[in-house]
């Protein structure tokens, strides 16, 4: 018997650190408002910021990577995307092969 897990339950949660952050009365009344008018609890708040920076953090990658590349002609990035997704797919084949159930799956007895 098999089982495929998705989402965040899958993922071991790491401990929680806490922070201390300065910023405008605005940039801290402005979300508890929004997340009290939504009928959230206070954990919401934590959660919220924790999205904010991967998201900031995502956009500085892209816009990194974006820079990076600014001199390289988009057929010749075209050519080096077509062929890491071409590797992806054909590892992601391989592993389907020798895992009957897909990938990311854990065998139950």
């Amino acid at each position: 018997v098999c089982t495929t897990m998705h989402g965040s339950s899958a993922i071991s949660s790491k401990p929680n650190t806490r922070l201390t952050i300065s910023g405008s009365e605005d940039t801290d009344r402005d979300p508890r408002a929004h997340h009290g008018a939504q009928g959230l609890k206070k954990g919401a708040l934590s959660a919220f910021i924790a999205d904010a920076v991967r998201w900031r953090l995502f956009d500085q990658t892209v816009e990194t990577i974006k820079s990076r590349n600014a001199a390289t002609p988009p057929e010749e990035l075209q050519a080096l995307i077509d062929a890491t997704f071409a590797d992806v797919r054909a590892n992601r084949r391989a592993w389907e092969t020798l895992t009957p159930c897909g990938s990311f799956s854990i065998p139950i007895s």
